[in-house]
């Protein structure tokens, strides 16, 4: 499961993601993504990860795509600082979260 609370009227706008990102969520965020991009225009979306506990491969590449898009990503906590600095340093939307190296 995954909560997607958005705060549209905030600045920056903001949106919070608490639980798993994977499968059917992953759609979701997608369509909610589509729908924040005609709203933002140049305003400053953040995307706060604190919450997330797991994201899997699509979940990661619609990330990145947030990222690439300008979007901010921020969190605290191991697993959402490690997400997000893999996905800033690679550029690339195959980021793997968590791989062994």
């Amino acid at each position: 499961m995954l909560r997607i609370s958005v705060h549209e009227d905030t600045e920056p706008m903001a949106v919070l993601l608490e639980g798993r990102l994977s499968g059917d969520w992953v759609r979701e965020l997608r369509d909610e993504w589509t729908r924040l991009r005609a709203l933002r225009r140049d305003r400053i979306m953040v995307v706060i990860l604190t919450g997330v506990s797991f994201v899997d491969a699509e979940g990661r590449r619609l990330l990145a795509e947030i990222y690439s898009a300008g979007c901010v990503l921020t969190g605290s906590g191991l697993f959402a600082r490690d997400l997000i600095e893999k996905i800033e340093n690679s550029g690339s939307p195959e980021a793997q979260v968590g791989a062994p190296q």
